[in-house]
């Protein structure tokens, strides 16, 4: 079963957010596990792009929306593992992320550092393929 995550980034007063979560008040944690594959859409809801970076698990870009066109065609047109996809202002990218041998915690967030630092990023714990996904 391929698991379909969905991740908005935006900003607000200051502060950045993943699906609405500051990363220093409570932020947006994603289970994952080794040995399996994800199809993560990256939601940019605001007019600058934003270049997500995931750790340790290099992703192929399926689509880009928004954005230029031509911008579009050079992470799709050539099949290529990407650990940081620019997010078009307003647009989307969809991702297909294998889950491959590391096990513990990990980021990912905006790759420009002040939006780190306001809170755009989120915990990704991956665990063993034995051990049962907790409720």
């Amino acid at each position: 079963m391929l698991t379909k995550r969905t991740m908005t980034l935006s900003t607000l007063r200051g502060r950045g957010y993943i699906n609405g979560m500051d990363f220093d008040v409570r932020p947006y944690t994603i289970m994952s596990k080794v040995g399996t594959y994800e199809v993560w859409e990256i939601i940019n809801d605001g007019g600058m792009d934003h270049p997500f970076h995931q750790h340790v698990n290099a992703a192929q870009v399926l689509s880009v929306q928004g954005g230029d066109a031509a911008y579009a065609s050079l992470y799709t047109s050539i099949p290529a593992m990407k650990d940081t996809v620019i997010v078009p202002g307003w647009g989307k990218v969809t991702l297909l992320v294998p889950i491959k041998d590391y096990t513990g915690m990990t980021m990912f967030h905006c790759h420009i550092v002040e939006h780190e630092d306001i809170g755009m990023m989120g915990m990704w714990h991956i665990m063993p393929n034995d051990m049962p996904m907790p409720m």
